[in-house]
């Protein structure tokens, strides 16, 4: 019976993780410092980084922060994981957000949205990413 359940457990969990998207693709344009497009080929979907919030365009520091992503991103290779793939985002938010995928992306294996929180461009969501990218840092955390 016990290896019944522990099967069923495995198949549950491989289906939810086959159900989240993984794009790995080229940054096209860069919308503000947490939305992208990222490219497959020819089909380009809108990103908005999981866990993180940016100056809105017209805010203060919003081209400086659109700016540094469009640096971060460069021509690198960039690898999004959408929320419930594993994402420190996971069960804290939706993995779309008007007509855009929500997710983790890195380069390698740096983290794009901890790297714009640590540089001061973006702030950490912690709604939506349980404080992961502040680490109880309340001056990188977004104000409530």
């Amino acid at each position: 019976m016990a290896r019944i359940s522990l099967g069923l457990l495995l198949a549950l969990a491989f289906a939810c993780v086959a159900n989240a998207a993984t794009l790995l693709g080229f940054p096209d344009k860069v919308v503000d410092g947490a939305t992208f497009s990222l490219c497959e080929g020819r089909a380009c979907k809108m990103v908005r980084l999981c866990g993180v919030d940016a100056p809105k365009p017209g805010d203060a520091n919003a081209e400086q922060a659109r700016t540094e992503l469009l640096t971060i991103l460069g021509g690198n290779m960039v690898k999004c994981i959408s929320v419930g793939g594993g994402t420190p985002c996971d069960g804290l938010q939706s993995a779309t957000m008007q007509d855009m995928i929500v997710a983790q992306c890195m380069i390698g294996s740096k983290d794009i949205a901890e790297r714009m929180v640590t540089e001061g461009h973006d702030c950490d969501l912690v709604k939506s990413s349980g404080g992961h990218y502040s680490n109880g840092n309340q001056e990188k955390a977004c104000p409530q």
